[in-house]
């Protein structure tokens, strides 16, 4: 799952990935933006383009989850694990439909269990 942002270099956070959807090139965020050259305009790009098009932030839907998986707050160190997986029996009714998991104002990060 994909959501269109227009997002400067210092909005990205760790880990995150940006898709193309036209070719399927990703992305992912290694390391922040210090910020250090912010006022200079150095990171004034808004968007990153791919096959013409702005590349897409990946965002997650509660099917995508597997058991074990888990949702970390990078902010307050908060966590959640999935217990039991989505059955799909609503995936058509659209209520699988929450993309984005927040606490303190930002995605929360997603934690494999290896």
């Amino acid at each position: 799952m994909t959501e269109v942002i227009n997002a400067r270099c210092y909005d990205l956070k760790k880990e995150q990935v940006l898709v193309c959807e036209q070719c399927g090139f990703e992305l992912t965020v290694v390391n922040e933006c210090e910020k250090a050259c912010e006022g200079e305009g150095c990171c004034t790009l808004p968007q990153f383009i791919c096959c013409n098009e702005p590349m897409k932030l990946r965002t997650y839907s509660c099917y995508e989850l597997k058991k074990g998986d888990s949702l970390v707050c990078e902010n307050c160190g908060f966590e959640l694990t999935v217990v039991k997986e989505c059955s799909l029996s609503c995936l058509t009714e659209g209520c699988c439909d929450l993309t984005e998991f927040v606490c303190c104002g930002k995605q929360m990060k997603i934690k494999r269990e290896e």
